[in-house]
């Protein structure tokens, strides 16, 4: 699982936003005034900045984080809380993430769920992003997410000499009740997904990450994507199929 996080931190951190958000202030000092008004001058800009600064942090909401949150590493300056089903973890919120809290809606820049949608029932899949979409703000807040790559799966069962990561990629680990895959997805249908739920997808990749197969670490590929939450009467009035 720490491979997978490792892996998946990078991929991520190459298509986000980098320094999307990023405050500027002006200093100006006038000439010839006294050493004491210049430092109090001083003194009051560093104070503008700090706030300023405060005022455009970034804050972030980590779906199913774990015991180790990715979206710090992702946006290092952005305020993270998470969300969790596992007590253990000691999430900001223990809560099932197949609902989002009433408080948390549009509450965040950005929501991160990195290999989480897949362990959701097929059919409620739709309804469970759209739930994550209630927790970013309209027009310019972002849903992340990363899934196991469907197509690297078929490609490998197809093949003479399958990866040993196949049937652990497609299915989890199972060690646990948590760690159970019950869906997959094709990059395309991860696009039609989000284009449902009104999420405008702006990035969308497939990459590799490492995943452990019976002890053994195998090379597997997984999906990226992220989509901005447009107004809700831009949603488009369709079912989805798969």
């Amino acid at each position: 699982m720490d491979s997978i996080r490792n892996q998946t931190q990078r991929f991520i951190k190459k298509a986000t936003w980098g320094k999307e958000r990023q405050t500027h202030t002006r200093q100006q000092t006038e000439i010839g005034c006294k050493e004491k008004r210049e430092s109090r001058t001083e003194s009051s800009s560093r104070t503008h900045t700090k706030k300023d600064a405060q005022k455009m942090k970034l804050k972030i909401l980590e779906i199913g984080a774990g015991p180790k949150p990715q979206a710090q590493l992702i946006w290092p300056d952005a305020d993270i809380e998470t969300l969790d089903v596992d007590s253990q973890y000691n999430p900001t919120y223990l809560h099932n993430a197949e609902t989002m809290l009433p408080e948390l809606y549009e509450k965040y820049d950005a929501v991160l769920a990195s290999h989480v949608l897949e362990h959701f029932v097929n059919y409620r899949v739709r309804d469970v992003l759209m739930e994550w979409k209630k927790a970013v703000k309209i027009n310019t807040g972002q849903v992340h997410v990363v899934v196991p790559s469907f197509e690297w799966a078929a490609e490998q069962a197809l093949s003479e000499h399958p990866s040993r990561g196949t049937l652990p990629h497609l299915f989890g680990g199972q060690t646990t009740e948590w760690d159970i895959h019950k869906v997959a997805f094709t990059m395309r249908h991860l696009r039609v997904l989000f284009d449902s739920c009104g999420l405008a997808v702006i990035r969308a990749r497939t990459g590799p990450y490492n995943i452990n197969a019976y002890g053994e670490i195998v090379v597997a590929e997984q999906h990226y994507i992220c989509g901005v939450r447009k107004p809700e009467n831009e949603i488009p009035e369709m079912k989805l199929e798969v």
